[in-house]
C-alpha cells in the first residue's frame, strides 16, 4: 500500500475520497489531502448565519420581543392557539425585522430570527419580556454566527509531511467549503466518525 492508498483508507472511511477540481466552491470537507506540488491560493470555510429561536409559552397577554435592536409587541388572546398567534406576529412584523437584515418566520409556537447575511450577527440580545397576562418564552441561540475564514492565513502549508503528500485540516470546527489550487491533485474527505469538524 502506498502513501496515498494509506491516506484514503485512513481518512476516507465509507465515504472514500473525492477528487476535487479547482476552483471548488461547493466542497464540504473535514480534511484535504494534496500532492506535494499543489499550491493553494484559497482554502476557506464559509460564513454561517446566526439563528435565534424564541419558544413561546402562555395562554393570553402581551410581551415585548426584541431582536437585532428591533422591538415589537407580541399578542395572544385566549381564543388563539400559540401557533396562530406566532404566525400573526410574523405577518405583522416581518418587514420591520427585514429592514435590518433579519428574516422572521414561525414554526408552531416558535419565532425564528435568521440573519440574512452569514458572518453578520445581530445587534444586541434577542429577548422576550412579559407585559400583560402570562405570555413569556425562552430564547435559544440555534446557530452561532460565524464569519468566513481564509484558512491559509498564518498557516504552514507543508502540513504533515508524508513523502509526496500532505494533509490540511480546517481545524476550526467548521468544514472546508472553498478551494482554489494548482500544481497537482487534491482529494476532499468527509469523515463519518468526525465530530470536531462537523457543523
Amino acid at each position: 500500500m502506498n502513501n496515498i492508498q494509506f491516506l484514503h483508507a485512513m481518512f476516507g472511511g465509507k465515504n472514500g475520497g473525492v477528487n476535487v477540481a479547482s476552483p471548488c466552491t461547493t466542497g464540504d470537507y473535514d480534511y484535504i489531502i494534496a500532492e506535494s506540488g499543489v499550491t493553494f491560493t484559497v482554502l476557506a470555510d464559509a460564513a454561517i448565519a446566526r439563528v435565534d429561536v424564541i419558544h413561546l409559552k402562555g395562554t393570553s397577554g402581551t410581551a415585548t420581543v426584541v431582536c437585532d435592536a428591533v422591538s415589537k409587541t407580541f399578542t395572544k388572546t385566549d381564543a388563539q392557539t400559540m401557533t396562530v398567534a406566532a404566525a400573526a406576529f410574523v405577518v405583522t412584523n416581518a418587514a420591520a425585522y427585514a429592514a435590518g437584515g433579519v428574516t422572521l418566520t414561525s414554526v408552531g409556537p416558535d419565532l425564528i430570527f435568521t440573519s440574512d447575511t452569514g458572518g453578520t450577527t445581530f445587534t444586541g440580545s434577542t429577548t422576550i419580556t412579559r407585559l400583560t397576562g402570562n405570555i413569556e418564552g425562552s430564547v435559544e441561540l440555534k446557530t452561532s454566527n460565524h464569519a468566513a475564514v481564509n484558512l491559509l492565513t498564518g498557516k504552514n502549508l507543508t502540513g504533515v509531511a508524508l513523502t509526496a503528500e500532505r494533509i490540511l485540516s480546517a481545524g476550526t470546527g467548521y468544514k472546508i467549503k472553498t478551494l482554489t489550487f494548482s500544481g497537482g491533485l487534491v482529494w476532499g474527505y468527509t469523515l463519518e466518525t468526525s465530530t470536531s469538524n462537523i457543523k
